[in-house]
């Protein structure tokens, strides 16, 4: 019932599907029942004492805050992941680049290093840690309050993760250390795009983790690759995640560098999303 209730509040701003998908996640956080249980019992009386811890939750979505900072969590590869304004909320295809590396480092026969270059969350990097026995992960990020959340994240999903601080645009000298596989979701989105983008996005995700300037949109991937270049072993690769409308650029960015193997991999929506070589 109170599903039913919350999905008709939530339609005008969000549409059918989006505001059931709204509805069905904010009472399962509320209850911490499963899906199934609430479908199973979708004509239950909904226990008075959680309505308004409901209805906090609404007034919150009515402002157009992601649904994902006003749960303060969100899921990614099967891990609890806490969010908050200060990173970037996991995509669905951010959990697709996931899956490229570990189709890569599956086949490793011996042990090996991962960095997450700009890891905010940390969810690619706990995700990593979760799956892989072999690679010792490493994470940096630019941002202190981003590093600490995901250390929070690595300790609750019992992830073992070495985070540092760093700025790939502006690296220190770390000796020693060299990786087998460098990857990345970076900012890629061209500040003008701002006009065209949702508003829980624009006002409430932390604008350094998505945009860039008009004019230099591959200012990111060309630090990646520099740093690559200084800390990679040689035949390991780099794989990141690209704006659709410049995957062809990153490639040819790639190539620039002296990378082999370079592809381009779409995503679940055949959109050109991934961009991995080898070095």
């Amino acid at each position: 019932m109170l599903v039913r209730r919350l999905t008709v509040t939530l339609e005008p701003d969000h549409g059918l599907a989006e505001a059931r998908s709204l509805a069905l996640l904010v009472v399962r956080y509320v209850t911490r029942l499963s899906q199934a249980a609430l479908l199973h019992d979708a004509h239950e009386p909904f226990p008075k004492e959680l309505l308004p811890k409901v209805n906090n939750i609404l007034r919150q979505l009515k402002k157009r805050i992601p649904v994902q900072y006003v749960l303060g969590e969100t899921e990614f590869y099967g891990c609890r992941i806490r969010v908050s304004p200060a990173v970037l909320i996991p995509r669905p295809e951010t959990e697709e680049l996931v899956n490229e590396l570990l189709h890569k480092a599956g086949k490793e026969t011996v042990p090996f290093r991962i960095l997450d270059v700009g890891t905010g969350s940390g969810c690619i990097a706990v995700a990593l840690a979760k799956e892989l026995s072999k690679a010792e992960i490493y994470a940096s990020d630019v941002s202190e309050e981003s590093l600490q959340l995901a250390r929070e994240n690595a300790k609750e999903n019992r992830a073992k993760v070495h985070f540092f601080r760093e700025d790939v645009l502006n690296p220190g000298h770390r000796t020693g250390v060299t990786y087998r596989y460098i990857v990345s979701n970076p900012p890629y989105v061209p500040e003008s795009e701002k006009k065209i983008m949702q508003p829980e996005v624009v006002y409430h995700e932390p604008p350094g983790a998505l945009f860039v300037p008009d004019d230099d949109p591959l200012l990111f991937y060309r630090a990646i690759l520099e740093y690559a270049y200084n800390h990679m072993e040689k035949g390991g690769w780099v794989l990141v995640e690209t704006h659709e409308r410049f995957a062809e650029r990153v490639k040819d960015l790639f190539e620039v560098y002296g990378m082999k193997e370079v592809e381009v991999k779409t995503d679940i929506n055949g959109k050109e999303r991934f961009v991995g070589g080898r070095r």
